[in-house]
């Protein structure tokens, strides 16, 4: 007789599932995490797997959609937890940035053009953009941070986001700890660099 899940039980499975995919994902690679395994660690049958995901790859799909909320979240706050001026901010979300495997080494799967291609390939069924999937650092708000705080940004937030993402993908393909002392400079320029574009504020008194 097929297992029945209530919508209350199928809503926590799912969102086990898809944590012990982040998890094993990023512990052995995709290729050597089975279903089996990740049904196994989730507490279902794995005939129940296919009630909730398609296909491993799917699976896959929907960790990093939730990676990628979670970068945006923590990394935004805590660039905003206290109040910097946005050239240590810029230096403080790349720093982060560059750290993003370490915290989640799921992320290093992402840059495999192998995975990227089933990534895409799974994304394409469910309608889904690649730019809902890849790692997110969520410059819009804090750029309207800087700008109530204010200073006048003259740089695109897409721009620092293309910034943060080139560190992210050197360090989780090559490895921050062997790369740090190059990294780091990068950081270091990166955010010296951007001073060019942010200035602040003059107050005029009528």
């Amino acid at each position: 007789m097929p297992t029945v899940f209530t919508d209350e039980k199928k809503v926590r499975i799912f969102h086990s599932i898809v944590e012990n995919g982040i998890e094993l994902f990023g512990k052995y690679g995709v290729k050597k995490t089975t279903v089996d395994e990740i049904a196994a660690k989730s507490s279902i049958a794995k005939g129940s797997f296919y009630k909730f995901f398609t296909s491993k790859e799917q699976l896959l799909l929907h960790c990093f959609l939730r990676v990628r909320e979670r970068i945006a979240e923590e990394i935004t706050a805590e660039v905003l937890q206290t109040s910097v001026s946005p050239e240590d901010s810029i230096q403080r979300l790349l720093q982060a940035a560059s750290k993003l495997s370490s915290v989640y080494p799921i992320i290093k799967e992402f840059y495999s053009s192998e995975i990227q291609n089933l990534l895409l390939q799974a994304a394409k069924v469910l309608n889904i953009g690649k730019r809902e999937f890849t790692p997110n650092f969520n410059f819009g708000t804090i750029v309207s941070h800087w700008r109530f705080q204010g200073f006048n940004i003259d740089a695109d937030p897409q721009d620092l986001e293309k910034a943060a993402e080139v560190i992210s993908s050197h360090a989780a393909v090559f490895g921050y700890e062997e790369f740090k002392n190059g990294i780091d400079l990068l950081i270091e320029f990166s955010s010296i660099g951007s001073t060019g574009f942010i200035r602040e504020s003059v107050s005029l008194e009528i």
